[in-house]
């Protein structure tokens, strides 16, 4: 019995002691990550203070650069108004084009009526010349058939 006890205090100290091996590890593997982390960290901070230093140097040449780009723009807006002028020109010109095409589409819709009106007539037609043509076919198939008879009767 005792023996059976101490068994399941083994097992049970087994089972406690793989627990914490693996928390262990657990634990080891977040602290490299964490010093991995500070690494990175430190390395951003002196590339910042690196980076602090040359903003500076930067600061002093883009301010000379601002004063150049201010006397730029003066030309731009004397570009943008000419622009603006042009733009306005522009809009005219297709309000114009805008306008001929309603009407060259008011043409196109009336013309297409009567192309429609056009096509049914023709349609008619082509039926009437059918019937015609069938009709003048039974007559030309009786003028013979009577020429074959007349020729027959004639030479009798």
């Amino acid at each position: 019995y005792e023996k059976v006890g101490l068994e399941s205090r083994v097992e049970s100290a087994n089972s406690e002691a793989l627990y914490l091996k693996s928390s262990n590890e657990s634990l080891i593997m977040e602290r490299d990550g964490a010093n991995a982390q500070r690494d990175r960290a430190n390395a951003r901070v002196d590339d910042l203070s690196s980076k602090i230093k040359d903003t500076n140097k930067a600061f002093s040449s883009l301010k000379s650069e601002k004063d150049g780009l201010a006397s730029s723009l003066k030309g731009y807006r004397i570009q943008i108004t000419r622009l603006a002028t042009e733009k306005a020109v522009a809009i005219a010109n297709s309000n114009r084009f805008e306008n001929a095409i309603a009407r060259l589409q008011g043409q196109n819709e009336r013309l297409s009526t009567e192309v429609n009106a056009s096509k049914s007539g023709i349609n008619g037609l082509n039926s009437k010349i059918k019937d015609a043509t069938m009709k003048f076919n039974t007559l030309e198939s009786k003028h013979k058939k009577c020429s074959c008879e007349l020729k027959r009767v004639t030479e009798e």
